[in-house]
């Protein structure tokens, strides 16, 4: 399986989807959207299109991967 991105990685991938599994909410894409290249803040949009902001999330177990992990295609 792919490790986890970290949030420098996620500040290199502006427009670009990922896969986010959030324990006790669920796994699904969302958008990396750079809100500010100056100050790297960032957030994802999820297809609902609501936002996530990802140090909380990965602080509180969330797991963001570049694409969706292998054991999910089944």
């Amino acid at each position: 399986m792919d490790r986890p991105l970290t949030l420098e990685e996620l500040r290199e991938m502006d427009g670009e989807p990922v896969w986010v599994e959030r324990p006790g909410y669920g796994k699904e894409w969302a958008l990396v959207f750079v809100w500010a290249k100056s100050t790297g803040a960032i957030y994802l949009t999820r297809s609902n299109g609501t936002v996530l902001h990802p140090q909380p999330e990965i602080n509180s177990g969330a797991k963001i991967y570049r694409r969706r992990p292998k054991e999910e295609w089944a």
